[in-house]
């Protein structure tokens, strides 16, 4: 069979089951994983491999690898050359790590699931697979600014999930500064303060709460699993929100007092208390509803 030959039950066109999600999260269940452990601890759910078949595969990995130029999503490779199949398996047996980043498209499966997670959290979500092998780790230890759902489809994947958490990190450039220090000052910390070991397996899913500090590696052969990020609104994300709306109004686009009119500065306080009062109606809106994905 050629390297690049893959089985997909879920080929575009063809029916894709609904459900998967609360499937992936037996025998929690969707519901409880949101009322108990979604945004609070990590959880691993140990599973059946049948319930990821047809998700991804590293035949797929490989061959989106060989065409990457022609694929969606950033592909992130400890080399270059992809020239033809056999240096793309020299490459994979040599144990090298793949990174697929918002692997959009990469199976009808995938692209299935990915909506059903972001419709049941009303989150943007984007998958990122890892096809890793036991000579190099694509990350030290490290804490994600979004929750991650890792489901595991092939081999095996050894985790490591530390006890230390960083406070609601963002995915933001005005934020990077605050994460690179925090991934500085509280590695040693992290790797401390151990909370679970585990290996997953074709079937397992690992949650891991957005902050959580944690690391993972290949044992041996090569694992694939996908990482969903999953970041539903914020507040930052209201802000956005309210930017477009508050410049169609007047009162927004008005100066402030000038001070030499307003020496005791209580025309300025007054005027940041009506802008206040409009933010608050519009906070309100059908249009943040709808802005921030719900109405």
């Amino acid at each position: 069979m050629s390297l690049f030959t893959f089985s997909n039950p879920f080929r575009a066109g063809s029916a894709v089951p609904e459900g998967v999600l609360d499937g992936l999260l037996a025998p929690v269940g969707l519901p409880r994983f949101v009322r108990e452990s979604f945004g609070q601890e990590p959880v691993l759910l140990r599973g059946a491999a049948g319930r990821v078949r047809g998700l991804i595969s590293l035949e797929r990995v490989a061959e989106a690898l060989l065409r990457r130029d022609r694929e969606k999503g950033q592909f992130l490779v400890a080399s270059e050359g992809f020239h033809n199949e056999e240096f793309v398996r020299a490459y994979l047996d040599a144990g090298r790590p793949v990174v697929w980043n918002a692997a959009h498209g990469a199976t009808a499966a995938l692209d299935a699931l990915t909506l059903e997670i972001g419709e049941a959290f009303g989150a943007s979500v984007w998958p990122n697979i890892y096809s890793t092998g036991a000579a190099v780790k694509p990350f030290n230890i490290h804490f994600d600014a979004h929750d991650v759902l890792a489901v595991q489809c092939e081999g095996a994947k050894e985790w490591l999930v530390s006890n230390v958490r960083v406070d609601c990190p963002l995915d933001l450039p005005a934020f990077a500064p605050t994460i690179q220090r925090a991934l500085e000052e509280r590695r040693a910390e992290a790797l401390a303060d151990v909370r679970m070991t585990v290996v997953t397996q074709p079937g397992d899913v690992l949650y891991i709460p957005r902050g959580q500090f944690h690391d993972a590696r290949t044992p041996q052969g090569r694992s694939l699993h996908v990482s969903f990020g999953i970041a539903p609104p914020t507040g930052i994300d209201l802000l956005g929100a309210l930017v477009p709306l508050a410049l169609r109004e007047t009162l927004f686009r008005e100066y402030f007092p000038p001070a030499l009119a307003d020496a005791d500065g209580s025309r300025k306080r007054a005027h940041i208390q009506r802008l206040a009062e409009r933010l608050a109606e519009l906070a309100r809106s059908e249009d943040v509803l709808r802005a921030l994905g719900k109405g």
